[in-house]
């Protein structure tokens, strides 16, 4: 069976950029997955030395390790209009969203690997093959990417039995289990699935992403598309990555009346939750 084409697109910004576009980054990353991809582009978000970037993006390709570049303020204007938002329904985490969103929409491969510029793999195995044979086979299977390991380090301190519930898979398939729950560190996707106007739909579980009350976020979006039209994320059960960032550092300050309501909805989240594990299987799954 051919292997379908698949682009490696990766995502930096003024804290990245530098680590992102120097020599042999992006092909380490290639390696860590071991598998060739079509093409190897880079998105440059929200940096201050904007000439610096060029520079470095324009050597990068030279050299042949990336195919191309694109500054993501550039590209967005096209990636709204496919996937009918405005920069105003984006709002103040506009940059939590737009790189993604133009990932999703650049012209390539029928599949893309985002990847997040602080994301390395615990084992360096090819994840994204056999992931490809089952999003061929399965249309209810949306994503799939590799086991973050905080997730099972948050499951091994909680004592709450709902939670644990939570990691637990709808489905087993091969090396798989298969849930609800979208995170954008680092996912295998159809492109198509993603470039179209799915971005404006409601799931009270998805409220509990981050900034979730400053603004519907991208992983927040994917996430009530998916619980609403029951479509699933693929957890590679043996490959573990792990994210090297301080989470939560850069997030917008909430105001006070977004505090309230953040607390407000946080206690009904886990009410709710609490009562709805053990009936339904909408809630399974971060």
């Amino acid at each position: 069976m051919t292997v379908p084409e698949v682009d490696l697109v990766v995502n930096c910004y003024e804290r990245t950029y530098q680590k992102v576009l120097s020599h042999g980054f992006v092909t380490a990353l290639e390696k860590q997955a071991n598998f060739k991809f079509t093409q190897k582009t880079v998105l440059i978000n929200n940096v201050t030395d904007r000439n610096r970037a060029v520079i470095l993006a324009q050597r990068l390709q030279s050299s042949g390790e990336i195919s191309n570049w694109f500054f993501v303020a550039d590209e967005l204007p096209h990636a709204l209009e496919v996937v009918g938002l405005t920069e105003k329904d984006l709002g103040r985490t506009i940059h939590y969203s737009d790189c993604a969103l133009v990932a999703v929409t650049l012209n390539g491969s029928p599949y893309i690997c985002y990847w997040d510029a602080e994301v390395v793999l615990v084992q360096h195995n090819n994840w994204i093959s056999e992931s490809l044979a089952l999003l061929e086979k399965r249309r209810d299977v949306l994503v799939a990417n590799p086991q973050w390991d905080r997730e099972l380090e948050a499951l091994s301190h909680t004592k709450r039995p709902w939670i644990r519930r939570r990691w637990q898979p709808l489905e087993t398939v091969g090396n798989f289990n298969l849930c609800y729950g979208f995170s954008d560190q680092l996912f295998l996707v159809r492109r198509g699935d993603l470039a179209k106007p799915i971005y404006k739909e409601f799931h009270i579980a998805s409220f509990r992403y981050p900034m979730s009350q400053i603004n519907p976020i991208f992983e927040q979006r994917i996430d009530s598309y998916m619980r609403n039209h029951g479509l699933l994320r693929a957890i590679v059960k043996t490959t573990f990555y792990s994210h090297l960032g301080d989470d939560g550092v850069s997030h917008p300050s909430m105001t006070i009346k977004e505090r309230i309501r953040d607390t407000l909805w946080r206690r009904i989240l886990l009410r709710v939750m609490a009562l709805v594990f053990a009936t339904s299987k909408k809630f399974n799954c971060t």
